[in-house]
């Protein structure tokens, strides 16, 4: 009996961890033009909590600085992330649309990497 109800509990942790990270996800975005900002994606995109990684690529540190913000106009965007930074973006009840965040460039093809769930 205890082998049983030990195996039950695997079972049940195993379903839970999955429907956890099934729900998790990355994408990387860069951007070419240093005087033109490019939104995050090009499609509605609503999440809980983006890890914004200071990389081009996930193995690939940024040169420069990167800037981030809910505003698409050149020089507006207002949270740095220095080359290989961390800054986590949570949201409320309604989640974040990345799609109406800008990143914008100090050092051509840098960018971010986005760890979203």
């Amino acid at each position: 009996m205890k082998k049983l109800i030990a195996l039950l509990f695997v079972l049940v942790l195993a379903t839970v961890s999955y429907a956890y990270f099934a729900a998790v996800g990355q994408f990387s975005v860069t951007n070419s033009n240093t005087t033109v900002p490019v939104r995050f994606t090009n499609v509605t995109f609503q999440v809980r909590e983006a890890t914004i990684l200071g990389n081009k690529s996930p193995r690939v540190i940024n040169t420069g600085d990167v800037y981030i913000g809910p505003v698409s106009g050149d020089d507006s965007q207002t949270f740095v992330i220095a080359p290989g930074q961390e800054v986590i973006l949570r949201a409320g009840d309604g989640g974040v649309n990345l799609r109406e965040w800008f990143l914008d460039v100090t050092v051509a093809n840098d960018g971010l990497t986005i760890i979203w769930r």
